[in-house]
């Protein structure tokens, strides 16, 4: 409860007490070893991967995304799946969106109520959402997925898949039929192979031995890129909309390059937000061979959980941790274990690349078409729910369209 409640605090001073590194004992009889130094984050993302597995380590997805999304895939299949995918999601291939995104933001913006106060995060989810269904299906298919759409909604809006067919698994159930229509479709179109969205990629993409993917897997990996795609990516600019309402100067300046499309500022506001609150607090390893991890020999069965939270708040790496300070950025780029929004190595996530620009694409067109404002200076606390690190109040801002 502690940790869901006040995380930073909470592992802040467990650190203090023990260290780098700590064992966290959690219900059930689960626990973690809690790694928030830089090298010896490095020693876990370089480990080999028949040394320490990721996608074992999050098994507890296996419900919400059954067990063929790359994320669970551990080895050989874990490599050749992130061949597939990781050419769509490269900066040019962001590029190529940047104009349906700005349209997407300038679209949901005309639904917001002028001067009204509300939780930036269903504004963000459903900005997100869009582009990444763009990305993974194509703008063909937009009309026939609308109900895809407000599925995915409406999982979302319980965190956790209910039991006993509660609205969580109803939700994900429907999403999962409407996603294998789709596939069934694309199939059975003559011209599938002529588009160039991820769907495309996939139906033709084979492995090795010129299998190709399995209509299971094409699903599990359909689902998982629609809701990594986009959830992460909301949660991390409802941050940044929090953090700058209250930082009045970062403001101003990125409000000064959001008619030029957003520029060095905006991006180091973007990297800064994700620092200081990064949407994914943590991720895992489960340790398959002895590893040595620093001075602890860790024992085969062990989870490690590098923190980026706790890595991204040393006073050491960054003065002023709590401070949100966008310039820490302007001269000179992340280092690459200090800065861990994404995980790192080889299991780094797919679409970082592209999720920056997205980021500053949607808070420039943003900023150059809306004013924003915090209703209440004091800012909002962390909150640790379904993996996720969420502000308490939804991101609550006060909006007002800019007049031209």
């Amino acid at each position: 409860m502690r940790l869901m409640m006040g995380p930073l605090a909470f592992l802040e001073g467990l650190r203090e007490q023990h260290g780098d590194v700590f064992t966290i004992q959690f219900a059930r009889d689960n626990e973690a070893v809690v790694v928030g130094d830089p090298e010896l984050v490095k020693q876990v993302c370089t480990a080999p991967p028949d040394v320490l597995h990721a996608g074992e380590a999050n098994k507890i997805l296996h419900s919400r995304l059954g067990r063929n999304a790359m994320i669970l895939l551990d080895g050989e299949r874990h490599v050749a799946r992130r061949k597939m995918l990781l050419p769509r999601f490269r900066r040019e291939h962001a590029e190529h969106h940047e104009r349906a995104m700005r349209e997407m933001v300038e679209a949901e913006l005309d639904r917001w109520p002028s001067g009204g106060e509300q939780a930036s995060w269903p504004f963000m989810q459903s900005v997100a959402l869009n582009v990444i269904m763009r990305v993974v299906f194509g703008k063909e298919a937009e009309p026939r997925l609308a109900s895809l759409r407000e599925e995915i909604l409406r999982l979302h809006s319980s965190p956790e898949p209910h039991e006993d067919g509660g609205d969580g698994d109803r939700a994900l159930g429907r999403a999962n039929e409407l996603i294998e229509a789709e596939v069934r479709r694309r199939q059975a179109d003559p011209d599938a192979g002529l588009r160039d969205d991820v769907l495309a990629v996939l139906l033709d993409a084979t492995y090795e031995d010129g299998s190709r993917l399995s209509d299971t897997e094409l699903r599990d990996e359909l689902l998982l890129l629609i809701e990594a795609g986009h959830e992460t990516v909301a949660m991390a600019l409802t941050w940044t909309l929090e953090r700058l309402a209250r930082t009045p100067d970062a403001l101003a300046r990125a409000v000064a390059e959001a008619h030029e499309g957003g520029g060095p500022y905006t991006e180091a506001v973007v990297y800064e937000a994700l620092r200081i609150r990064p949407a994914v607090p943590a991720f895992a390893r489960l340790v398959k061979q002895p590893f040595q991890l620093g001075e602890f020999l860790l024992a085969p069965g062990t989870t490690i959980a590098p923190s980026a939270l706790l890595v991204h708040h040393r006073p050491d790496i960054y003065p002023d941790p709590r401070v949100f300070r966008p310039e820490r950025f302007l001269d000179r780029p992340p280092e690459t274990y200090a800065w861990i929004p994404f995980g790192g190595g080889m299991r780094r996530c797919i679409g970082a690349t592209f999720a920056l620009f997205e980021m500053r694409v949607v808070l420039s067109t943003l900023l150059a078409n809306a004013s924003i404002q915090a209703p209440d200076p004091a800012g909002e606390a962390m909150r640790y729910r379904a993996f996720m690190l969420v502000p308490s109040r939804g991101g609550r801002i006060a909006l007002a369209a800019r007049r031209s």
